[in-house]
């Protein structure tokens, strides 16, 4: 579950939010941009309510309910496919998305996500994607005037190593991976089948799914806030969480 903070903590975020004058607008823009929407109103709701704004902290609310039903349902949707993946005997492995927000926070509420991201064996990868575009989604790659869609589409995928697609109804966007970190750091990217031997069981609503050990879990998600820099606090957040969440990582 999601680390309680030290009572030093909580007295240092209580005078800070009452003895400072705070841009409640401009720190609302900045936890979105983060993603640290949940987390900043699960903090200021049990620490320090009174001293946020009605309309901020409502707002916050709203946004925390509705992230929470929004993944609540993309998780959902990860169910079928994995089922749908695994009726056609394609081996899939979740990963980022529900799986981060329950192994790290204990909660789907508690961690902004917007799509869902799957690794697949290379070999699978085209019958993977040709499945989901039967099955409810679409094409996301801008390949506008090509006239071999097909040809540059697989050229993407060999090059980029992930594939996106968007379902139908505009809201769920999927990542099909054969490779992690997008193919831009290939000599990371371990073999498919060394996840494969350590993975771990999770359990979201009531179902249980297999994933990336703690271990391969907290390497990658270093891994990917380093590529890309570490411009969102949230993978900061990850990261210290993952680690507080399971004390007994087998740090050899």
């Amino acid at each position: 579950a999601y680390p309680q903070l030290s009572q030093a903590a909580k007295r240092d975020l209580t005078s800070l939010s009452q003895n400072h004058r705070i841009d409640w607008r401009a720190l609302l823009r900045m936890a979105h941009l983060h993603g640290m929407m949940p987390l900043l109103y699960k903090t200021l709701s049990s620490v320090c309510p009174d001293a946020v704004p009605n309309p901020i902290l409502t707002e916050l609310k709203t946004f925390y309910t509705l992230n929470g039903l929004r993944n609540q349902a993309l998780t959902q949707e990860l169910f079928r496919l994995l089922d749908l993946l695994s009726s056609s005997g394609i081996p899939a492995i979740p990963f980022k998305g529900p799986i981060l927000a329950v192994t790290s926070y204990g909660s789907l509420s508690l961690r902004q996500f917007s799509d869902l991201d799957i690794l697949i064996h290379p070999k699978d990868f085209v019958e993977s994607r040709d499945l989901l575009l039967s099955n409810r989604y679409g094409r996301a790659l801008p390949m506008y005037g090509m006239r071999d869609i097909e040809t540059e589409e697989l050229a993407w995928m060999k090059a980029k190593g992930e594939y996106p697609l968007v379902h139908t109804n505009g809201q769920f966007v999927i990542d099909l991976h054969d490779r992690l970190i997008a193919g831009e750091f290939p000599l990371l990217s371990a073999n498919f089948n060394i996840f494969w031997e350590r993975l771990s069981p999770i359990s979201i609503l009531s179902n249980q799914v297999q994933s990336f050990c703690v271990e391969d879990l907290l390497l990658y998600i270093c891994i990917h806030g380093s590529k890309d820099l570490w411009r969102k606090l949230s993978w900061v957040c990850d990261v210290s969480t993952l680690i507080n969440t399971h004390p007994h990582l087998n740090w050899d």
